[in-house]
């Protein structure tokens, strides 16, 4: 598996849905490739930050007599 394939399915979310083949390939390729480890940990970290701020937002811009 190359890269480009690797960061696709991991972004685009369709790494848990993938066939058993493809998720053996996906995770070997995790463990020899020093960069899309870097990505993946820096993606997930992210991912956390966006879904953190998406809940202050909706703290802040809906009142908590209406929800």
């Amino acid at each position: 598996m190359k890269c480009r394939q690797y960061i696709f399915l991991l972004t685009s979310d369709q790494l848990p849905d993938a066939g058993p083949g493809l998720r053996l390939q996906a995770r070997w390729h995790h463990l020899i490739c020093s960069n899309c480890r870097v990505f993946t940990k820096k993606d997930a970290a992210l991912m956390q930050a966006v879904k953190a701020q998406c809940q202050a937002d909706k703290a802040v811009l809906i009142p908590p007599y209406i929800s």
